[in-house]
């Protein structure tokens, strides 16, 4: 479950014991033999936001989402608008953030592909930043978790030579502001994957 509000807090029900000190473990609270992971990071929907007042063209009175979906949706993953591009991630934090240990900042990099090279780049916003803000929140989810999840089959697929799906939850659950936003909806669930939707 994924929490989209002023903070973001993802929850995740595991039967693997494996604590960390980047994120909470626990006994699952209703299920005996489960436990329960969870990561709060302070810098959701705040951040979100903060993205979304720089864009141009965004309405400053009524501070709408619509403008911030739109520049989002058109913006290529990664902001590779061709395979050779260098593919572009961010960390932006208004406050300091608890996962990573952090003070209040924002940085943005490039990636290159074909050399491994990452690549600082300027703290200016560009547009993309509607996009890069939602992939990058969302794949720390991902990655953050992923010693929790396992390589599953698609449960579509019939014949056992059909390669097995990434590491990722069965189910993702969304709730708070964030989760009726269209935009924010649709690139969580593309990053985060689910096996079951």
């Amino acid at each position: 479950m994924v929490s989209l509000g002023t903070s973001t807090t993802f929850l995740m029900s595991t039967p693997l014991w494996r604590p960390d000190p980047a994120y909470h473990f626990m006994n699952h609270p209703t299920t005996p033999g489960l436990y329960m992971f969870m990561l709060c990071y302070k810098n959701g929907g705040l951040a979100r936001e903060q993205i979304r007042d720089q864009l141009p063209g965004a309405a400053a009175a009524s501070r709408s989402w619509d403008r911030f979906n739109e520049v989002a949706l058109a913006t290529p993953l990664l902001s590779q608008k061709n395979p050779s591009d260098p593919m572009r991630l961010g960390l932006y934090f208004p406050r300091p953030e608890i996962v990573p240990n952090l003070h209040a900042g924002q940085w943005r990099y490039t990636y290159h592909p074909s050399t491994g090279a990452l690549t600082p780049q300027p703290a200016s916003f560009l547009p993309d930043d509607a996009r890069t803000i939602l992939e990058s929140q969302f794949l720390s989810l991902r990655l953050r978790s992923s010693k929790l999840v396992k390589s599953e089959t698609h449960p579509s697929n019939t014949t056992s030579a059909t390669k097995p799906l990434p590491p990722q939850p069965r189910r993702v659950y969304l709730v708070g502001g964030g989760s009726a936003n269209p935009a924010i909806a649709r690139l969580c669930g593309e990053v985060l994957g689910s096996i079951e939707g």
